[in-house]
């Protein structure tokens, strides 16, 4: 929404980085379903009264809470499902002056419309889609973001999985305004926010969140200009962002950004070309984890749906009368090239700068002592597709976080957004599948709701990270349901051993927990658990973890500190083994790691999601070398890859999300023989 017209920024205008207040769900960040508590907030959104609204995504329910209140009111769905009363994952929301609530219900591929007051259990009416899955004029696609003309009712929509705007004048068929899939400043990347300024013509602004950036759209423009963020690169810099999700601007022009995989919120002045931090994770009253949405208040305070701390946070405005400014000035040597190749230049002391792209942006890393080391193994970089291409049925993925290998040759896929786990024998064209319902998210035995990962024990059973339901379920081969082993828990890594013993990173507490047998209620905290943070018995939104239970180490992808750290179980001792200089581009850094693995000889190997590779660090290495990897949809190349395994042959296997496939590359040397000694 936009704020009152007479408000203007001052020059020191700060939000409230101290005293940030809880206006929704539970300050402690526990999850819950009745009216007080929330589970996973998606999307916010403030009316001229400062009456909150909540999409509360895990609970289908979109939650009314007025000022101050203590308790929310569900206004809209409240059980999983299709009939007109109900959501099933609901995400972008709004309300128009005249209090509709339209919802994206985005699993149902639709927009709902529900009445002023409206109370749990009443019908809504369908305003877009609803015409099944896909990319026809009037359907949707896994839509996102939202923006209603309050005086007309015309309606936004961001149809993610389609990549593109869409318009909707009627409920009958909606006409596109702009994208298709790729980085052209024609197209888009799972854009999932958006905001439409009707004070300046309906000027378009996009969260063109794959390409971390924002597009700016002119009425009736044939193609967008970049405001915020760099084309297809991601980082933590002033003037990069990291999967963002959602914009507003206010009636000054300024470009507030939910910038999420960096857990803060960006402000870019009217005009500016770098950014400036409104909240991040750094002070402990405002610390965000996984910021999906935001919106403004009347006096332009700011709304946050803090999504993984389970509630929305309320950020107020002020402006200090003095300030103190302290300017510093460095220099480095910058290199520019076209070239698709990895360029590294290195002095006998330091590596200065280091590129890795194809187009002629210039990137600059921080300085670190290298020494060169040798990479150990040889895999064929031009990778081969084995399963998906993006879609839904048998032969197809939707945003795929995890792969795993059984003895078989089976491999079985975490597809993300089908809500299901896919097996292949490798070499089939279509799969099978062996967990949850295609396209049917729910919260039954027999259903799965995004999960991010899978395990394969040697039995035969799977475990599965299920993690809009917040727990881990274990299914026996050949079941048709699933069994609870673990609850209250997002996990982007799971592991069990031969007796049984269950490990798991549990991303929202910023921990990793081990039960022993298989699962239950006991659980013992093996790494991090001293809250978020940097320091070296800490960790920040851990994702992957490889156990190596001969040597008692758990190695974790701590992956808001772009490190790869090795916990020594039993006794906590714990030291960085990859990473660790901060986001970056140099081979010295990693940005936003999610999967790792080590082989017999203790070389590591990292999916760097942020920076589209993957690559190898030997044992003390200071820095790693790319094994493969560089922005695009390429044979060679990743859209953010997550989950890595090896198999039997030490063939490389790689869960390459936004291009919703699986991609495999041969192994040429095995890492068990010498070390190669040239490139490749």
């Amino acid at each position: 929404m936009h704020a009152d017209e007479a408000i203007t920024l001052c020059p020191t205008a700060v939000w409230g980085a101290s005293t940030a207040t809880t206006v929704a769900g539970s300050s402690s960040g526990l999850p819950g379903s009745t009216l007080n508590m929330l589970r996973l907030p998606w999307a916010v959104f403030v009316d001229n009264t400062s009456t909150v609204y909540v999409s509360d995504w895990a609970n289908n329910r979109v939650q009314k809470w007025l000022a101050n209140a203590t308790n929310g009111t569900t206004v809209a769905g409240g059980n999983p499902g299709i009939a007109l009363n109900q959501l099933t994952d609901p995400r972008g929301i709004s309300v128009d002056a005249n209090g509709h609530v339209y919802v994206v219900d985005s699993i149902n591929a639709r927009v709902m419309k529900w009445a002023p007051n409206s109370t749990a259990n009443a019908n809504g009416t369908i305003v877009a889609g609803g015409n099944g899955t896909g990319s026809g004029v009037n359907q949707l696609n896994y839509p996102d973001g939202l923006f209603v003309e309050s005086e007309t009712g015309i309606v936004w929509i961001a149809d993610t999985n389609n990549h593109r705007i869409v318009k909707w004048l009627s409920p009958s068929a909606g006409s596109v305004v702009c994208g298709s899939y790729g980085s052209g400043l024609k197209e888009f990347a799972f854009p999932r926010g958006l905001f439409v300024d009707t004070s300046a013509s309906n000027t378009l602004y996009v969260a063109d969140t794959g390409n971390h950036r924002i597009q700016k759209w002119l009425s009736g423009a044939s193609s967008g200009t970049t405001v915020a963020g760099q084309p297809h690169i991601s980082g933590n810099a002033l003037n990069q962002l990291y999967n963002p999700q959602a914009v507003i601007v206010d009636f000054n022009g300024n470009i507030f950004i939910a910038d999420t995989f960096n857990n803060r919120i960006m402000l870019w002045r009217n005009g500016d070309i770098t950014g400036s931090v409104v909240v991040d994770s750094s002070t402990a009253p405002s610390q965000l984890n996984g910021p999906q949405s935001l919106s403004l208040y009347p006096d332009e305070a700011i709304a946050v749906a803090d999504s993984f701390n389970m509630r929305v946070q309320k950020f107020v405005l002020s402006c200090p009368t003095t300030t103190t400014t302290t300017t510093t000035t460095t220099t480095s040597t910058t290199t520019t090239t076209t070239s698709t190749t990895m360029i590294t230049i290195i002095t006998t002391t330091t590596m200065t700068t280091m590129a890795a792209m194809t187009t002629t942006t210039a990137m600059t890393a921080t300085t670190a002592t290298t020494t060169t080391p040798l990479l150990h193994g040889y895999w064929n970089t031009t990778g081969v597709t084995i399963a998906g291409g993006y879609g839904s049925n048998a032969s197809q993925l939707n945003y795929p976080l995890d792969v795993a290998i059984d003895s078989n040759n089976y491999l079985y896929v975490a597809d993300f957004n089908n809500c299901r786990i896919q097996r292949w024998l490798v070499g089939n064209l279509t799969g099978v599948t062996v967990a949850g319902t295609t396209s049917v998210c729910g919260s039954n035995a027999n259903q799965l709701r995004a999960p991010t990962c899978v395990f394969v024990h040697s039995n035969g059973a799977l475990y599965i990270s299920d993690s809009s339901n917040t727990r881990i379920q274990r299914w026996t081969n050949g079941a048709s349901s699933g069994t609870t082993v673990a609850t209250n828990i997002i996990s982007y890594g799971v592991y069990v051993d031969s007796s049984g013993t269950l490990y798991a990173s549990d991303w929202n507490n910023h921990q990793v927990l081990r039960w022993p047998g298989s699962g239950g209620i006991t659980n013992v905290i093996i790494a991090g658990g001293n809250g978020p943070g940097s320091a070296s018995n800490q960790l920040s939104s851990p994702k992957g973890i490889y156990v190596d239970s001969s040597s008692s180490y758990v190695y974790v992808a701590d992956t808001f500190n772009h490190r790869i750290q090795r916990w020594s179980i039993g006794d906590s001792t714990v030291s960085t083994v990859c990473g660790g200089n901060g986001l970056g581009l140099g081979m010295h850094q990693l940005s936003n790691p999610s999967s790792v693995l080590v082989d017999n000889s203790g070389y590591i190997y990292v999916s760097d999601s942020g920076n589209n590779r993957i690559v190898q660090w030997g044992p003390s290495a200071t820095y790693g070398v790319l094994l493969v990897g560089s922005y695009g949809s390429q044979a060679s190349q990743f859209s953010t890859p997550y989950g890595i395994k090896f198999d039997s042959n030490w063939n490389l296997y790689v869960a390459d999300s936004g291009n919703s496939r699986i991609q495999k590359f041969y192994n040429q040397q095995s890492p068990s023989t010498s070390a190669a000694t040239g490139t490749f």
